[in-house]
């Protein structure tokens, strides 16, 4: 800027003749799986009891690819798995008993998933938070 002006100078640099123009689109946003409430609950169905964490997250990354997030953590005789996306705030978490009972929850605190918060973690079970 010139000293005394409240704008930047500026100077137009023109392509060469005969160069296609492209408009940018923006890259979509990724989106969160409708069915993921049932696709976690059918994964965790398919474990075996006393299944392992990286036994777990090893069959949810499977049905779950990036940028979908899996996090998984073993809890006395209940295995429990977040599933979700940073970017929508989605999050499901699986909760397996050893007996083979499957539970799912969701519609958490909004709050608690967005970044540098709690995110979609098991703790959202294990630990919960209240917020206020």
């Amino acid at each position: 800027m010139r000293a005394g002006q409240d704008v930047a100078d500026h100077q137009r640099i023109g392509c060469p003749d005969g160069t296609p123009t492209a408009t940018p689109s923006p890259t979509p946003l990724p989106t969160f799986p409708a069915a993921a409430e049932a696709d976690v609950r059918a994964a965790l169905e398919t474990l075996p009891a006393e299944a392992s964490g990286p036994a777990a997250q090893q069959v949810l990354a499977a049905r779950f690819p990036p940028p979908v997030t899996v996090r998984v953590e073993r809890s006395g005789d209940e295995l429990v798995a977040a599933v979700g996306l940073a970017a929508t705030r989605d999050c499901v978490v699986g909760v397996r008993a050893d007996d083979g009972v499957v539970r799912t929850f969701t519609g958490f605190d909004r709050a608690l998933l967005a970044p540098g918060e709690v995110g979609c973690a098991p703790s959202l079970y294990l630990a919960p938070v209240t917020t206020h």
